[in-house]
């Protein structure tokens, strides 16, 4: 659970640095990006406290099974039920990186639609209120399986297209730093 805490870090970290991506290519009122970010910071944060909860169940195995099934149950549904804000999130991304297609820092259009896919696997995560058996389940294919080996991907997939980004955009800053030192030489 600690090692899952610290992930969560990191996953803000780089949540922020996804959303001052965006705001560069965000140039309206920036209220879609802001959405998108604070909808994609929720999760880690709200991740994280179901972590704690999954920890105190753990903690003392020896007291009451019904308080430790509780916390544990606390802990799952919670953990599951993150997916209204990151599913509003992975659309808003996907949205601004089809209006922002060839503009000079734009993500490639292949996010967007990584996006959208993954955006599509959150909603099953509501069946796990309704059913404890089944593709519905709280371990059932369509609920965490699905929703995890999307997320998974996307975060990767996206992490891949934002360092290329940095890379060119450190890549032409560089060149206006020699364009610049060799018109002052001359």
């Amino acid at each position: 659970m600690t090692l899952c805490s610290i992930s969560m870090a990191f996953l803000l970290a780089w949540t922020i640095q996804l959303g001052m991506m965006l705001w560069r290519l965000d140039t309206g009122t920036r209220v879609a990006t802001i959405v998108a970010i604070v909808s994609l910071c929720s999760t880690p944060m709200l991740l994280a406290l179901d972590i704690c909860f999954f920890t105190i169940a753990a903690y003392r195995p020896d007291i009451s099974p019904e308080i430790i099934r509780a916390f544990s149950d606390t802990a799952w549904i919670g953990s599951m039920l993150v997916w209204p804000p990151l599913m509003l999130g992975m659309l808003i991304v996907g949205i601004i990186i089809l209006k922002t297609q060839g503009w000079a820092d734009s993500f490639p259009i292949w996010g967007a639609w990584v996006s959208f896919i993954a955006a599509t696997a959150e909603p099953f995560q509501a069946g796990i209120v309704f059913t404890k058996t089944g593709v519905l389940a709280p371990n059932g294919l369509m609920t965490w399986y699905w929703a995890v080996f999307t997320w998974g991907p996307w975060i990767f997939l996206l992490a891949v297209a934002m360092i290329r980004l940095v890379a060119k955009q450190e890549t032409e800053q560089q060149i206006r730093v020699e364009k610049a030192y060799r018109s002052s030489a001359s």
